[in-house]
């Protein structure tokens, strides 16, 4: 799997569909914020959808993906980048998530996890904010 910028936006970003080789598949939005202070450049919040990774977005960078797929080279750009990746996933993936996050912590990868049973863009700015930099 490959990463390029998809024309016309340079926010959004696309896979070539390892199903379909050649064909790239828009999967993901990166929101680029202006937070007044410099934390949000030191992570990036991973969602489950576009809308979830805009409101996020308000709070710090955050990537929308398709059908909860994680490619493991997008972890691995992004671990170049960011000081912590955070997954944020529905509930019901909580396995799922738990074990890739063991995997890339093991190989050094700043990485965890954030579990809610509702979609981040159900969340108050506020409370996203909490989850992600661990206020109150």
């Amino acid at each position: 799997m490959s990463l390029h910028l998809v024309d016309g936006s340079p926010l959004a970003l696309a896979a070539i569909h390892p199903a379909a080789p050649g064909l790239p598949v828009p999967f993901s939005l990166i929101k680029k914020t202006s937070v007044k202070n410099n934390q949000n450049k030191q992570k990036i919040v991973l969602v489950e959808d576009i809308l979830s990774s805009i409101k996020v977005g308000h709070t710090c960078n955050a990537v929308g993906l398709l059908y909860a797929y994680i490619p493991d080279d997008l972890i691995l750009k992004l671990a170049e980048k960011y000081q912590e990746i955070i997954l944020w996933l529905d509930w019901d993936k909580n396995a799922r998530v738990i074990d890739k996050v063991k995997r890339y912590k093991a190989f050094g990868m700043p990485v965890r996890a954030i579990m809610t049973r509702k979609d981040p863009k159900m969340y108050t700015d506020e409370l996203i904010y909490n989850k992600i930099y661990g206020g109150k």
